[in-house]
């Protein structure tokens, strides 16, 4: 019974995180990219939108044809639901992890209970979107929200409806895995990488070592959409405009030479930067395997075998996927990718965290007594992944007052730049704002492409923003 309770208690610790995260998202606003998605889709509409932003027929264009068809929606929705679309993107996060561990679980025939399960799922959110680089613009920037968080959001989607129905077959089942791939790759080139290698190695997994061809028709599905999206994104004649910007891209030797070096590093600051956060993952793992069926108290030689073969190609598939999403901004920008960039390669990399601590409960638990687990481990490791809930989960409150000041200074500008409107003033000087988590403000110059694309959006002429401009507050 005060097993139960924990576990219901540490949920309660992640709930609240989470809910702290939606708080903070009603304080978000319009930034940067978000000005010319506005422009773009209040001049062309939805659908003619999407189409000029694609093929480049506007001055900002966008090969992430996915990115482009979810901005459009909660654009059409109104000014009002911005502040919804964190709480939004935080609800699908949850419920794909949920779906998936409940699938797995089904799968697996490990009898753990549904509130574990939750707990797993609360945890896996938060843990990710507390330790996101550049939390900012992950969560509560919109373009940047749609482009990184969505992407993972997709993808762990895909893998949901796949663990539910890995045995499709018919042709709309089939049709639907792709559809669902295909759209998956489309909000972000690092991410579509990472999903064809990714469901390639799964596909090898099944074929070669579990030869289970049961399900290849399913993931042959899933791999041909992956492909599809990846070409899409390579043939949008944006392409040759944003690297006309950047130069030439990458050579392959130097692809090969930096890549894993780049992964390497990633992976080394990972575990310098949050042992914690780490620790956590590692025990949700542990958990949904100990809280499930412990009456096995020996080790089989062959299983523990299979189990340390699987944990070594857990941790080097992980490794080659995090090399691969290393790749697109190194090829393209002959760089690092910069942190927002990195929020998938956290995915993967917190993933196989969660999937190594899963291993080696199983054999944790054929090894050790079943009273030990049940009466001194499991309510142990439950309590502290509970305490590390209630401790980050409260971190999250302390930036509130920050995001609504900056919020009450953008709707106070916002609102300066409609009533010079309405008096009929077609060239506006607001007051300059500093700059959100790396995100560009509005300039002095009114021909800074920020200042351009709000001045459309706002349908005037020029915007411009000066410090101390005019009296403000």
């Amino acid at each position: 019974m005060m097993q139960k309770r924990l576990v219901w208690i540490g949920f309660g610790c992640f709930a609240v995180g989470l809910f702290g995260f939606a708080l903070l998202g009603t304080q978000t606003f319009p930034l940067a990219d978000d000005y010319c998605f506005n422009a773009v889709f209040d001049e062309k509409g939805f659908v003619n939108g999407q189409i000029h932003l694609y093929f480049g027929g506007y001055d900002f264009s966008v090969n992430r044809y996915a990115l482009n068809f979810v901005y459009a929606i909660f654009y059409f929705l109104g000014e009002n639901f911005l502040p919804a679309a964190p709480a939004i993107a935080i609800a699908i996060f949850f419920s794909g992890w949920l779906v998936l561990i409940l699938a797995l679980n089904k799968n697996r025939s490990l009898p753990f209970r549904t509130s574990y399960a939750c707990m797993a799922a609360a945890a896996a959110t938060f843990i990710l979107l507390y330790i996101a680089p550049n939390r900012f613009q992950i969560i509560f920037w919109l373009s940047g929200s749609i482009t990184y968080l969505y992407a993972v959001i997709a993808n762990l989607w895909l893998a949901a409806l796949f663990a539910c129905r890995p045995h499709a077959r018919r042709l709309p089942a089939l049709a639907g895995f792709l559809m669902a791939s295909f759209f998956a790759a489309g909000f972000f080139e690092i991410m579509a990488v990472m999903q064809v290698v990714g469901w390639g190695c799964a596909a090898f997994y099944l074929l070669a070592i579990r030869r289970d061809k049961e399900k290849t028709r399913a993931l042959y599905a899933i791999l041909l959409g992956a492909a599809l999206g990846v070409i899409a994104l390579v043939l949008s004649p944006t392409n040759s405009i944003r690297q006309a910007r950047h130069g030439e891209p990458n050579t392959l030797i130097n692809l090969v030479r930096f890549s894993p070096r780049f992964a390497i590093d990633f992976c080394l600051h990972v575990i310098r930067a949050y042992p914690l956060p780490l620790v956590a993952v590692g025990l949700i793992g542990v958990l949904l395997v100990w809280a499930g069926d412990t009456s096995q108290n020996k080790c089989k030689k062959p299983e523990c075998r299979k189990l340390i073969s699987a944990l070594i190609g857990l941790i080097a598939s992980a490794f080659v996927l995090i090399v691969v999403g290393m790749l697109p901004v190194l090829y393209a920008y002959r760089a690092y990718p910069d942190p927002r960039g990195l929020f998938p390669i956290m995915a993967v990399f917190m993933s196989a965290v969660a999937l190594s601590g899963w291993l080696l409960g199983r054999m944790g638990k054929a090894l050790l007594p079943r009273n030990l687990c049940d009466g001194v481990l499991i309510p142990s490791l439950t309590l502290m992944l509970t305490i590390y809930a209630g401790y980050a989960g409260w971190q999250v409150y302390g930036d509130f007052s920050a995001y609504a000041q900056r919020s009450d200074d953008w709707r106070e500008r916002h609102q300066l730049i409609i009533t010079e409107k309405l008096n009929g003033k077609r060239a506006i000087i607001v007051p300059a704002l500093d700059s959100v988590s790396g995100l560009y403000e509005l300039q002095a110059d009114s021909a800074f492409w920020v200042n351009q694309c709000a001045a459309r959006w706002y349908q005037i002429d020029a915007i411009n923003a000066i410090e101390n401009g005019r009296e403000y507050r």
